[in-house]
């Protein structure tokens, strides 16, 4: 497995999932490859192991959505897909991100 860094914003065509410029992600060797043939180079950049930046080729494994996770950021509102955020109580909230921090901040007063 290699880890690492997504340079820009892309959508994978297999899990939908949008990976944003700057997180850090685990994938196989084959679906790294597989993206920068498709993509190319400019979507992804390996991260050595001691987690100093190389421009080496890609060799991604796929990771897990709750791998991904841990290098979210935690605060609320979560985006869960364009226009569906989560709220800190759980609740999922439908609309722009606007409208979401001011049903968040509503329910930290």
């Amino acid at each position: 497995m290699g880890r690492y860094k997504v340079k820009k914003v892309f959508q994978d065509a297999r899990t939908n999932e949008i990976y944003s410029a700057g997180v850090l992600i685990t994938l196989t060797t084959d679906r790294a490859n597989e993206i920068v043939d498709k993509l190319g180079v400019e979507y992804l950049e390996l991260v050595s192991q001691n987690s100093k930046e190389t421009n080496e080729p890609i060799q991604v494994e796929k990771t897990d959505s709750s791998e991904q996770k841990q290098h979210e950021d935690d605060s609320f509102p979560k985006m869960i897909s364009r226009g569906h955020y989560e709220l800190s109580n759980g609740e999922l909230f439908d609309g722009n991100k606007t409208a979401a921090v001011e049903a968040e901040n509503a329910l930290e007063k």
